[in-house]
Formats: structure tokens, sequence, C-alpha cells
């Protein structure tokens, strides 16, 4: 799918199902940026499905205990 495209049907709204995406970058839990992010593992998930996402490389957002953090995204896959 061309890239220009993929960008029209994004700004569109519409699922992208042609083409394979993996989100890099995804937070688990509390992220406190300049607007509300939903970040439950249900709410990824449901975000991914209505975007077209394909995979996602989670982490856990500002947690210092990183057996705790691995914990909590293993149990969220």
């Amino acid at each position: 799918m061309k890239s220009d495209t993929i960008l029209a049907q994004a700004l569109a709204g519409r699922t992208l199902t042609d083409v394979f995406i993996l989100d890099g970058h995804a937070h688990l839990d509390l992220w406190k940026g300049w607007f509300p992010v939903r970040t439950s593992a249900r709410d990824i998930l449901q975000d991914m499905d209505r975007i077209g996402v394909d995979m996602a490389c989670l982490n856990k957002w500002n947690c210092p205990d990183i057996v705790m953090a691995n914990s909590d995204v293993g149990a969220a896959i």
C-alpha cells in the first residue's frame, strides 16, 4: 500500500487492513502525558483493533520495580 493511501485512510478514521503495522512503543498503565490515554491491556487491544495495529511492543510506564513491571506486562499479554 502506498504511504499516501495509508495517510488518507488513517485521516478518514478507517481501519488499516492492507499493511502490517507494528507499534514499537506502547505503554501499560498510567500515562502522564498531555492528553488522556487509554492504557489498560483491554483498552490497548481495542484501540489496536480499531486502528489496524497488528502487534505492539508493550512496556510498563514509570515503574521502578523492573521485576514487577515485567510480571505485569507478562500478565497483560
